[in-house]
């Protein structure tokens, strides 16, 4: 027995056209809005390796998009206290809720010790694995005040 596939035909083709443009235009406007949140937004994939990495968290850690995205959160360069934000990240995966973790200790690249405030927010992106958003600020002057 021989099967012929056939080609899709003009319709099938512009409709198909018509989806991948459709999908390249939403991948742009949420690049557009990510990039323009005014917070520090940080994306952890389930592997543990930086999926997202807007201009705040590059201006307050002192490090280029390139040298962090897909890499791992633990050995990308970041100078923070890592074990508290790695404790914090396996709470909210294991619980699924969001988490807010205060006073995280962070050097800046002249050498200026920081604090930082984060909200950990998972994601769910298969049944039961969890990314996790980072959102948050450099809270030092605030903690100064206080």
């Amino acid at each position: 027995m021989t099967v012929t596939l056939k080609k899709p035909g003009k319709k099938k083709r512009h409709e198909a056209k018509q989806a991948q443009t459709a999908v390249r235009s939403a991948y742009a406007q949420m690049e557009v809005i990510l990039s323009s949140i005014t917070s520090i937004l940080i994306g952890i994939d389930e592997r543990g390796l930086v999926t997202h990495w807007n201009p705040v968290a590059e201006k307050t850690f002192g490090i280029a998009a390139k040298r962090v995205l897909h890499r791992s959160v633990e050995k990308c360069g970041i100078r923070w206290e890592y074990e508290k934000v790695a404790a914090g990240i396996r709470d909210c995966r294991a619980k699924g809720t969001p988490l807010r973790i205060d006073d995280v200790p962070f050097t800046r690249t002249n050498g200026q010790k920081g604090l930082l405030g984060l909200t950990l927010i998972p994601v769910q992106v298969r049944k039961k694995a969890f990314e996790c958003i980072l959102f948050g600020a450099d809270i030092t002057e605030r903690k100064r005040i206080e």
